[in-house]
């Protein structure tokens, strides 16, 4: 890259059962997107991603949510959608 470029870092960090769910101008009445704690869709990506955590579920050690997503997939239904057709 020629030109300079400034990187800034932003985190967000929110209790383990903060509600994540459409903002309501954005909430078109359909259940694409069900609503979720941000603790179950982190832990239910913690427990897709990592080794030990998948052994863990596999032997039926820990239970994946119901509504756990798969891992990266948060924010992407339309891109889902398109690659199930």
């Amino acid at each position: 890259v020629s030109e300079e470029r400034y990187s800034f870092p932003l985190f967000f960090a929110c209790d383990f059962h903060t509600q994540i769910k459409p903002l309501p101008q954005f909430d078109k009445g359909t259940a694409d997107y069900e609503e979720i704690t941000i603790g179950e869709h982190m832990f239910g990506q913690a427990l897709q991603t990592y080794q030990y955590l998948r052994r863990k579920v596999e032997n039926g050690e820990i239970k994946l949510y119901e509504k756990a997503r798969k891992p990266s997939s948060f924010g992407h239904l339309k891109n889902q959608t398109q690659d199930a057709s």
